[in-house]
C-alpha cells in the first residue's frame, strides 16, 4: 500500500511540474510566465505579410526585406531557434522574446540562384513549448527582366517544345535571334509587320542535332535593356564529372551587353577539392581569338582562389559572344562558357 501511495505521489509531482509555467526575461528586465501550450499546435505568430515575395530578381543578386511578427497569444513567446531551408536564406531577429500584441521586425535576406526560374525557400521559427514551428515561405522569380518558361512537347523529352518570354515590367522588346538564327514564333507574331510587344512564344526544336553536338545553352538575343542574352540550360547536357583537385564556381560567365571596343571585369573562384589550396594558374585561354581574356589578380580565400578577369572583345566584334574559356592548373583543366552580346546602345 505504501509503495502504491509513493508512486501516486510521484506521478502527482511530475504532473505538477509539467503543468507549471516556465519563466522568460523580457526586454524591460521583467520576468514573465509562459504557460506550456498543447504540444501539437504551432506558436500563435502572425506574419505580416503572410509570405516573403521578392518578385523578380536578377541571378546571384542579394535581396533584403523585412516582415513583422506579432505574437497573437496571451503569453510571451520565447524563440528558441530560427532555421532556413538553405544557406541562401538568412534572418535577423532583434529579440528572442515576443510579447503579446507587440510587433517585431525580422529582416530576411535571399541570395538568388545562378540560373533562371522560380525559387521557393522557407524560414521556420521554433518557440519554447511548441513542438511545431511557425513556417514562413520565401519566393522569388530569378530572371534578367524577362521571365522565361520552357514547355516541352511531347512530355518526357527535352528537345522540342515552346519557350514563353514575358517582360517582367511589361516593357515591349524585340527577339533578335535564337542560337544565332532567326527566331521562329509559335504565337503568330510577324516581326516584319507587327510592333514589338512584351511577350512572345518561340518554337524550340533541337531534335535534328545529334546528342554529342547538343549545345549546353539555348541562347535568345533580345534588345531588352537588362536581357541582351537569355541563356536557358539545355536539359540532358551535363559537364563531365571526374575526380579533380579543384573546380570553377561558375559554369558560365554572363558578360551582358558590351558596347563595341569596351571590356568588362568578372571574378570566378577556383574551389579546392583535394590537397592544399590552389595558389597559381598554369594557363588560361579563350577559344575565340576575337575575345581577349586577361588575369588582373588572384586572391587566396577560405572558399578558394578568387581570380579577377578582364574580358575584352575586338573593336570590330558585333553580335553574340558564345565562347569557351579554358583554365589549367595542377594538371587539371576546366572549361566555362562566356556569354554576352556586343551591340551599339539601343540595339
Amino acid at each position: 500500500m505504501r509503495d502504491w501511495i509513493s508512486r501516486l505521489g510521484m506521478l502527482c509531482v511530475i504532473a505538477a511540474v509539467a503543468a507549471s509555467p516556465a519563466h522568460v526575461l523580457g526586454q524591460s528586465g521583467k520576468t514573465y510566465e509562459v504557460r506550456r501550450p498543447p504540444q501539437s499546435s504551432p506558436p500563435p505568430i502572425e506574419v505580416q505579410p503572410g509570405e516573403i515575395d521578392f518578385a523578380d530578381v536578377m541571378p546571384e543578386s542579394h535581396n533584403i526585406t523585412s516582415v513583422t511578427l506579432v505574437n497573437r497569444g496571451t503569453e510571451p513567446l520565447k524563440v528558441t531557434d530560427i532555421r532556413t531551408s538553405c544557406n541562401c536564406t538568412t534572418t535577423d531577429l532583434p529579440t528572442r522574446v515576443l510579447m503579446p500584441g507587440e510587433p517585431v521586425q525580422m529582416e530576411a535576406a535571399l541570395d538568388a540562384d545562378k540560373f533562371m526560374g522560380k525559387m521557393r525557400r522557407n524560414i521556420v521559427i521554433f518557440c519554447e513549448g511548441y513542438a511545431q514551428p511557425k513556417q514562413i515561405y520565401v519566393n522569388c522569380w530569378v530572371n534578367y527582366g524577362v521571365r522565361t518558361i520552357v514547355r516541352y512537347d511531347p512530355p518526357g523529352q527535352f528537345r522540342t517544345g515552346e519557350m514563353s518570354l514575358e517582360s517582367a515590367d511589361g516593357t515591349p522588346f524585340t527577339v533578335l535571334a535564337t542560337n544565332g538564327e532567326a527566331p521562329v514564333f509559335a504565337d503568330g507574331f510577324d516581326p516584319a509587320n507587327d510592333e514589338p510587344r512584351a511577350s512572345y512564344t518561340l518554337r524550340v526544336d533541337l531534335a535534328s542535332i545529334p546528342e554529342s553536338d547538343l549545345p549546353k545553352w539555348y541562347l535568345v538575343e533580345t534588345d531588352h535593356p537588362t536581357a541582351p542574352v537569355i541563356d536557358v540550360r539545355v536539359m540532358g547536357v551535363e559537364q563531365e564529372r571526374t575526380r579533380r583537385p579543384w573546380h570553377v564556381s561558375h559554369e558560365r560567365l554572363l558578360l551582358w551587353r558590351l558596347s563595341p571596343g569596351t571590356s568588362t571585369e568578372k571574378t570566378i573562384t577556383l574551389q579546392n577539392l583535394l590537397g592544399s589550396p590552389l595558389d597559381i594558374i598554369d594557363d588560361i585561354s579563350c577559344d575565340d581569338p576575337r575575345v581577349q581574356v586577361d588575369v588582373l589578380g588572384m586572391t587566396i580565400t577560405s572558399s578558394g582562389l578568387k581570380v579577377r578577369l578582364r574580358v575584352r572583345p575586338d573593336v570590330e566584334y558585333r553580335g553574340l559572344i558564345n565562347a569557351r574559356l579554358t583554365i589549367e592548373a595542377r594538371d587539371h583543366r576546366e572549361v566555362i562558357d562566356l556569354i554576352g552580346r556586343v551591340a551599339e546602345a539601343g540595339s
